[in-house]
């Protein structure tokens, strides 16, 4: 292990995040510790971003919830009130965006400015 400037020691996982090439000659535990990193890191990460995305629910689902019919849900997304998501030919939306709704009657999208009230 070389040391770095602050005192500590440096990983194989310090040298992974600089730009410079270095040559490095390592053991095999040293490399599976350093891939277990990478894919913790990166599973850690998928995992924050499932949590991120927001449970998605149908069309008919969210318009049986807002008590809406399906073209009224179309037209909120079309005008930027709900976000719809599309899934190939499916259309979902999120069930936090729907939960906001029920709650307050009212939900602007984060990239729109329409609200709308009902």
């Amino acid at each position: 292990m070389h040391q770095l400037k602050n005192g500590k020691m440096a990983t194989l996982l310090d040298y992974t995040n600089n730009d410079h090439n270095v040559l490095l000659v390592v053991t095999l535990s040293d490399l599976t510790d350093l891939l277990k990193s990478v894919v913790q890191n990166y599973m850690s990460e998928k995992e924050s971003e499932k949590k991120e995305n927001d449970h998605l629910l149908s069309a008919a689902d969210s318009a049986k919830l807002l008590k809406v019919s399906l073209p009224t849900l179309w037209r909120w997304g079309k005008c930027g009130y709900i976000q719809p998501v599309k899934l190939g030919k499916h259309v979902c939306y999120k069930k936090s965006e729907i939960e906001k709704i029920m709650n307050n009657g009212v939900c602007t999208h984060q990239e729109s400015s329409k609200t709308v009230k009902f």
